[in-house]
């Protein structure tokens, strides 16, 4: 009785380690999915938020009452003073950095999703490591 008493134990034991390991590789691989998920939820609250920033901008120049007529070209014909020009220079150049800001967060978004959509479709491991991650 000892004997298949041990046994069981024995059988027991392995059976539970084993449970184990699968429900920390689980764990584990749910982890990475949140924090994969996180990552893509940060990349488009920027992106969000850098597309809301250049629609106002675009909207502040423009008219409100839908005519394409924007206010350059209604004060084309009044002298801009220095401030004036260097505030329009400077929108411009923040929409510029703004839309190449977004450019850049977009590349990265759509290199991270490619790279979470290899692993969906077993091209790497199958487990998530620091390796295969690329972080």
């Amino acid at each position: 009785m000892t004997k298949e008493t041990n046994k069981s134990d024995a059988l027991k034991k392995e059976l539970q380690t084993s449970a184990d390991k699968y429900k920390q590789q689980l764990e584990d691989d749910l982890n990475h999915s949140v924090d994969d998920i996180k990552r893509i939820g940060k990349y488009s609250l920027i992106l969000g938020a850098a597309s809301l920033i250049g629609y106002a901008v675009v909207r502040y120049f423009t008219d409100e009452d839908g005519d394409k007529e924007t206010i350059r070209e209604r004060e084309k014909d009044a002298r801009p003073t220095i401030i004036e020009e260097l505030v329009k220079a400077g929108t411009e150049i923040g929409a510029v950095y703004l839309l190449s800001f977004a450019k850049s967060k977009l590349k990265d978004y759509i290199k991270d999703l490619t790279k979470l959509e290899n692993n969906d479709n077993g091209l790497t491991s199958g487990t998530h490591t620091e390796e295969n991650r690329g972080d």
